[in-house]
Parts: C-alpha cells; sequence; structure tokens
C-alpha cells in the first residue's frame, strides 16, 4: 500500500515538472487535444498494429487500399471510412488523401519541417476527476511523406505513404 502511494506521488511530480516544461498546454495544441476532423484524419483499420509499426519501420512504400480486399498484402492499409457505395467510400477517401498531401506539401515549402504523421495510439484523457469531457492526445507519431504516384490499379488510391 505504502508503495503505491508513492509511486502515485511520484508520477503526479513528474506529470507537474514535465506540464511546466511543455510550451503549449491549450487545447488548441493537437498534441494535447487532438480532434479528428474530415479533412485532416484518417483513421486506418487495416491491418493490424504490429504490422502498421513493421510497415513503417521497413521505409517502404505504403499505399491506402479503396476497398475491403480478401487478399492481405504487405503495405497494404484500409481507412476506416464507410459508405453505402463503395464508389463515395473511394471519393472521401481520395479528398482526405488529396488534403493530407497538400496541406504537407504546403507546411514543407513554407515552414521546411515535415507536418504529416501517423499516429499510433490515442489516449483519451479528462482535465480532473470531475469532468465528464474527455480530451484525445496521440501516444507515438512516426513521420511520413505524402507522394503522388500515377497509378492504375484498381485496388489503391493514387498516393503511397513512406516512412522516416
Amino acid at each position: 500500500m505504502v508503495c503505491a502511494m508513492d509511486t502515485e506521488q511520484l508520477i503526479n511530480k513528474k506529470s507537474e515538472y514535465w506540464m511546466k516544461k511543455l510550451i503549449d498546454l491549450s487545447k488548441r495544441n493537437n498534441l494535447v487535444n487532438y480532434r479528428f476532423t474530415k479533412s485532416k484524419s484518417l483513421k486506418i483499420v487495416k491491418p493490424n498494429f504490429e504490422s502498421i509499426i513493421d510497415d513503417l519501420n521497413s521505409e517502404s512504400k505504403i499505399f491506402i487500399q479503396k476497398g475491403e480486399s480478401k487478399v492481405i498484402k504487405k503495405c497494404l492499409w484500409l481507412s476506416s471510412e464507410k459508405d453505402d457505395e463503395d464508389n463515395k467510400k473511394e471519393l472521401k477517401d481520395d479528398k482526405k488523401l488529396t488534403n493530407l498531401y497538400r496541406k504537407a506539401a504546403e507546411s514543407f515549402k513554407e515552414l521546411g519541417i515535415n507536418t504529416c504523421f501517423v499516429s499510433i495510439g490515442i489516449l483519451k484523457y479528462t482535465e480532473s476527476k470531475n469532468s465528464d469531457l474527455f480530451y484525445q492526445a496521440p501516444i507515438f507519431l512516426y513521420p511520413v511523406t505524402i507522394n503522388r504516384i500515377s497509378t492504375t490499379s484498381r485496388e489503391t488510391h493514387s498516393f503511397e505513404l513512406v516512412g522516416g
């Protein structure tokens, strides 16, 4: 019981220390409070967590599938966009990928830094114990580059992600 209390005090002390060290703890900071939006978020549902990390670490080209496929291929991801018609889903994914591509290219041109990341894991938290309002923060961010490619594949979108 004493050990658990010491651990809790240590965690509180360390979190206070890091809160003071962080530059921006406001809810406008996407690292503290990420809001999934229609234009700048694409949730990936397949493959599983380990495969995503393997694909990113291998620095291979990663492609986003247009629809559910029975054939499981390495470096082929599926987004969570759902629609009654596959055609609409493809258009939504393509719009999102185009927006992400343009924003990443613009940021790199203006600021000289990569602003496109794959987030692995989301932490859900509240500011206080009594609060009902939940915030979400990415746990691990992996930098990626989005490239537009000319493709003749009916399976994948005309964009590729490259980790690293």
